[in-house]
Parts: structure tokens; sequence; C-alpha cells
């Protein structure tokens, strides 16, 4: 049998295009050869590809479904599609396929199958169904692609977000109880600290002979007190800082910064120090004032304390912003830091120096209130010639 094609009346050149056209004769001898090269197309590709008969057997496979399932082509033509779903996906798939068949539409969905092996194979199935003339169902035509491992990936990453996400959580509820732990003890200690230094008062007022080894023990308890008393207003601050909510309004650096020098100055080794200041804002900045107080006080405390005693310290601080946002810089002379040390001077209870007699809690304390106003901090120091802050906060606004 040929292919011919007829037209009525064909002009001059579809007579030549005919002449000159060369036509492949559809001999049932060339349909054989066909289908075997299609075949050996097919048998080469990865995914299966399959057809199936009117009541779902199949009646194609290549080779990709042996490599999937473990099954020979022989052994599964003609075994209804259902007999390798998995039992969990049974009712699933054979709702898809009635849905398929009656809306006439094509399919693309995850299937579980069984491997020959007894383990689950997941695929992504990809089927058409078929209809002849006459709107009679003739079989599906597809493709399955092995996702097995893609799954599993998936799992174990769905596993590993809900066991963070659990950890989190978990996290958070041990911070709340942590903050409150300290919120609860800082505070009930300060009553009985209070009731210590009291008593210290009323010692030193008995010693009447004025004894040295009384008056240095005496001493030592009082030092050990004051110093319990900075850590624990110290925790209670920094819970406070973390359960609080900033408190927006118009910031004035230079209020700020001479009740910082004012307070500083009740120390006497204060007037040695060379403190010079610029503050240059365009516009009014919004932010958390006492906020803002902390950490300009904490950090010009800081360069005091550490300052050098060889040398005459000087402490600068500049300020410089604009309403969107403010740099402030905070330099000194002093001891400065080791890279190591630098590493660690965020941390809580970290001490930059056994020569510090405080609560190590300062620059932490900084670094909490910069969080609650997405602001950050930088430092830039040397050994014996000083150190740098940066700190930059956005506004409130």
């Amino acid at each position: 049998m040929s292919v011919t094609l007829k037209t009525k009346n064909p002009s001059l050149n579809q007579k030549k295009a005919l002449d000159s056209e060369r036509f492949i004769p559809t001999s049932a001898g060339n349909l054989s050869v066909i289908k075997a090269e299609v075949a050996e197309i097919l048998s080469h590709i990865k995914d299966v590809v399959f057809q199936t008969d009117e009541h779902l057997n199949y009646t194609y496979l290549n080779e990709g479904w042996t490599t999937l399932t473990g099954y020979s082509i022989e052994a599964s033509k003609e075994k209804l599609f259902f007999q390798f779903v998995h039992t969990t996906d049974l009712a699933k798939f054979a709702e898809i396929i009635d849905v398929a068949i009656a809306q006439r539409e094509s399919v693309d969905t995850e299937l579980k199958l069984l491997h020959k092996s007894g383990e689950t194979i997941v695929v992504q199935l990809f089927f058409k169904p078929l209809f002849n003339i006459y709107g009679g169902l003739t079989g599906i035509v597809g493709t399955m692609k092995d996702i097995t491992e893609r799954k599993k990936e998936e799992a174990q990453l769905k596993a590993i977000y809900e066991a963070l996400e659990k950890s989190d959580k978990e996290a958070q509820r041990l911070n709340l109880e942590l903050e409150t732990f300290m919120y609860k003890a800082s505070h009930d200690l300060l009553g009985p600290l209070a009731s210590i230094h009291g008593l210290l008062v009323l010692a030193k007022a008995q010693n009447k002979h004025n004894h040295p080894e009384t008056n240095k023990y005496l001493g030592l308890i009082t030092q050990s007190a004051n110093q319990l008393m900075i850590t624990l207003e110290n925790l209670l601050e920094i819970t406070k800082i973390k359960q609080g909510k900033p408190q927006p309004t118009k910031v004035d650096f230079q209020s700020i910064l001479d009740e910082i020098v004012t307070f500083l100055s009740s120390n006497p080794e204060f007037s040695k120090v060379a403190f010079e200041s610029e503050i240059s804002i365009e516009g009014n900045f919004i932010s958390d004032k006492n906020l803002i107080f902390n950490i300009l006080f904490r950090l010009i405390e800081n360069a005091f304390v550490y300052r050098r005693s060889n040398i005459s310290p000087i402490i600068g601080v500049s300020i410089i912003g604009n309403p969107m946002q403010v740099t402030i810089r905070i330099s000194d002379n002093g001891q400065g830091m080791v890279e190591e040390v630098q590493e660690k001077i965020f941390d809580m209870f970290f001490k930059g120096s056994e020569l510090n007699h405080g609560s190590g809690l300062g620059l932490y304390i900084v670094k909490n209130v910069l969080e609650k106003l997405n602001g950050t901090i930088q430092v830039e120091s040397q050994e014996r010639k000083g150190s740098t802050f940066t700190v930059t906060i956005p506004s409130l606004s």
C-alpha cells in the first residue's frame, strides 16, 4: 500500500513538485522497521515509557521499567497497572484515573509503586487517556520518572526543619525561663544584699578601736558586696532590655553626653582625662533615649576604666548623623586589646583584664541594646595603643 496525494487540477508548479518529491512506501515491512527504530530509541530512555489497553493492562514497556521496578518486561506485560501500585495509593490512583478519563485530561502526579524486592518506589507519573473515534477508551500512554531519592531527601530536609523549629521553640522557652529566673533571682537577692550593706555600716561603727585587721576584712566584704550589687543590677537591666520595647522619642545627644560626663566626674581620676566630643546631627533623630544613654555611658566608662596609668588619658566621642541614622565613634589611647580578646568582649561575663573588678556584663548589655535598636557595633584595637568602637544605629521613626 502506498500513500498518494490527491489534488484537483494541479498547476504546473504543483506537478513539478509532485514529480520531484520522493515518497516512502508504507508497506508492512517498513512499518515494522519504523516500530523497531522507535523501540530502540525508547529502550535507551532512562524514564519508563508505557502504554496500556482499555482495561489498563500494560501493552508496552521500555527497559526503564525493569530498572525501576525489578520486574522484567515479559512478566509485566498484560498485567494490570494497579498490580504494581502501592496499597496506600490504590484508592487515590483509582480516583485520578476515573477523573482523567471522565474529563479527558492529561495528569501529572506522584505515585508510589512496589519494587520486586518489596521496597517502595516513588515516581512522577505523567499519562494521557487515549480514545477511539467513537469516544471509547483505548488505553493510556505515559511516562514514569523515579523520584524516590528526591522524596527521601525532601523527607530528611523536612525532618531537619521540624527538628530545628522544635529546637528553636525549645530554645525560646528556655531563654524566657532563664530571663525570668535572672530577673527573680536578681530582684530577690537585692533585699538581703541591702541588709548586708546595712550590717557592714553597723560593724564599722562598732569597730571603735579602729582595728586594722577588722577594717581590712570589713573593706573586703564591702568590696565583694558592691561587686555583687553591680552584677545583680546589671542582670536586672539585661532582662528589662530583652523583654522591653524601645520607646521612640527625639534624642538630645549633647544632653546625654553632659549627663555622662557629670556622673563620671564624681571620680577624681576622671579629671585627668582629656575628653573630646563632636556632635553633628542634621535634623531630628528618633530613637529610645534611655537605650542610647546606656550605649554611650557603658562605652565611655569602658574607655575610662581601661585607661593607661603611664600616659595622659584621652577619650574622644564623635556622633554624626541625620534623621535616618547615626554613627557613634568612641576612641581612646588606653590599654587596647589583642585580637583574641576582641572576639570575646561582647560575651556574657567576659572580662578583658584580671584587673577589671566589674561584672563582665557591660559590653554584653551594649550588644543587647543594639539588637533591640537594630544597630551594629565594630571594634578596632591595638594593645597598648587604644581602641575605637564604631556604633551604627538606624532611626526608629
